[in-house]
């Protein structure tokens, strides 16, 4: 099956870039840089979509880009909008003219939850594109959703390698009354293989999510214990009190087993950030 994936050196990119050859898809990357040995196009994002530089026929299509500036304030809304929602179906409508029948999006939790709507204008606004873009895929190309909560691994950045991070360095966390953010985090070897499960899958929206939800004080402190580090807590008013939490029962049904448990999970990342994880 011969797959277009944009997004391929980013969390979940970069563990689909192992997982998916493996298990027989040919990937053909798009983005800026190229991805180890997979066959390349070169393509900004922001730009439009090198159409000729397709191949004349493919099977599907993965689009993991995100715009890297969606935290900040105030919002580059073009270019949010652009390389997730706009980039995504330009390569979508493409690669239906070429045989495409799949397309696997990463989704956000944020996209139809109710803990963004009292958030940061950046959050919201991001959160719009996520539904927005789910919404249009659906309308070009089937499509399987999937709506990620929280992925983690020790390569790349993300929120639980910063807590860990922080938590290593003895930087405080900061978190709200009551231990924080409540969450259930997904190790990322995972979603790739929800991502392989889902270019087979019939149309959806699917939650792909940890079998735990923890609060931010504990998942800190779970990480403390692995590093021999007692975390430093520093009350805010101001930090996140919620934070989407996803149906793993869902992440199930799509992977037809457990997602890896949190503990195990945690105990990778953390060995991972000491050996300089650069698989």
């Amino acid at each position: 099956m011969k797959v277009l994936i944009t997004g391929a050196s980013g969390l979940v990119g970069t563990e689909c870039v192992e997982v998916l050859p493996r298990l027989g898809f040919d990937l053909i990357s798009l983005g800026r840089t190229p991805v180890g040995e997979l066959p390349h196009i070169h393509w900004d994002l922001r730009d439009p979509l090198p159409a000729r530089a397709l191949p004349g026929s493919v099977d599907g299509v993965v689009h993991l880009a995100m715009s890297s500036r969606v935290r900040e304030s105030p919002v580059p809304a073009e270019e949010v909008l652009t390389v997730d929602c706009v980039a995504g179906v330009a390569l979508a409508a493409a690669a239906t003219r070429r045989g495409a029948s799949i397309c696997v999006y990463a989704s956000s939790g944020a996209a139809e939850s109710p803990a963004v709507r009292n958030a940061a204008a950046p959050l919201k606004f991001y959160a719009a594109v996520k539904r927005a873009t789910e919404l249009l895929l659906a309308n070009v190309i089937p499509t399987v959703s999937l709506r990620l909560f929280f992925p983690f691994s020790s390569r790349r950045p993300c929120l639980v390698r910063r807590i860990a991070e922080q938590v290593a360095g003895r930087v405080p966390v900061r978190l709200a009354a009551d231990g924080g953010v409540r969450l259930n985090p997904i190790a990322a070897r995972d979603v790739a293989d929800a991502v392989a499960r889902a270019l087979t899958h019939a149309p959806a929206t699917l939650d792909v999510a940890g079998p735990e939800i923890v609060t931010l004080r504990d998942l800190a402190t779970r990480i403390g214990s692995r590093l021999d580090v007692e975390p430093i807590f520093v009350e805010d008013a101001s930090a996140g009190r919620e934070a989407p939490i996803g149906d793993c029962t869902q992440t199930v049904t799509l992977l037809e087993r457990d997602p890896q448990p949190l503990d195990a999970a945690l105990t990778e990342l953390v060995a991972g950030l000491r050996g300089g994880d650069d698989r």
